[in-house]
């Protein structure tokens, strides 16, 4: 009975990281599924040993980002970062780690990250509806943001851009255009991201469509 009772430190350790996933991940607004998926992995993380010496937050936050971005959630590395304060190095440590589980835990996790924190995670598309929803514009900028998405992906338009602003700066266009205007500081205020970064993509666009907008 005495040796049935005993708990191993890798389960309280387990116990331990999967409160602190779900507390973030209802933190985050994440769905089940995503809190799913990250268990599986932070328990390979702990049977591994990949758990040890590294902060237990960075590897929990990084598995919430890393499953978050596979399921294809706008969930953005700076933005993580930033909300977390957690450096980069260390973050970076934490998501390989979580990656190297990922590769054996799922074939559907190809564990791709780009130079900035990117995993093969959201498209511009992906963005549209969570900046329609941070920006409060109405719900018919939606469809019309993503035809100029689907546009510009097609012809190899958004390629070296970063996703959100090519997103954002579409969003702002049809707002415009629609009459539902909101300002670019707005607009960079709402998704934390910089004035001339949308101003420089919105410019891109429009003169990549041929398009005339008076303001």
């Amino acid at each position: 009975m005495q040796s049935k009772s005993r708990v191993t430190s890798k389960e309280k350790k387990s116990v331990t990281y999967l409160h602190e996933l779900n507390s973030e991940a209802a933190k985050l607004n994440l769905p089940n599924y995503v809190k799913e998926d990250a268990a599986a992995i932070m328990k390979k993380l702990i049977v591994s040993g990949l758990a040890r010496r590294i902060d237990k937050y960075a590897l929990v936050v990084a598995t919430l980002y890393y499953v978050a971005r596979q399921h294809r959630l706008p969930i953005q590395y700076q933005e993580i970062k930033a909300k977390y304060g957690i450096n980069s190095s260390l973050l970076w440590d934490a998501i390989e780690r979580v990656q190297m589980v990922a590769k054996s835990t799922s074939p559907s996790y190809p564990g791709v990250i780009g130079a900035e924190g990117t995993t093969k995670g959201p498209s511009p598309l992906d963005y549209i509806t969570m900046i329609q929803n941070k920006t409060e514009l109405p719900a018919l900028i939606v469809p019309k943001s993503a035809e100029i998405v689907d546009i510009l992906y097609k012809h190899g338009l958004t390629s070296g851009k970063g996703y959100l602003s090519i997103a954002a700066a579409s969003v702002y266009l049809v707002s415009a255009l629609l009459d539902h205007k909101k300002t670019q500081k707005e607009m960079a205020e709402a998704l934390n991201i910089t004035e001339v970064t949308i101003r420089n993509r919105y410019k891109e666009i429009v003169d990549a469509l041929d398009i005339e907008v008076y303001l």
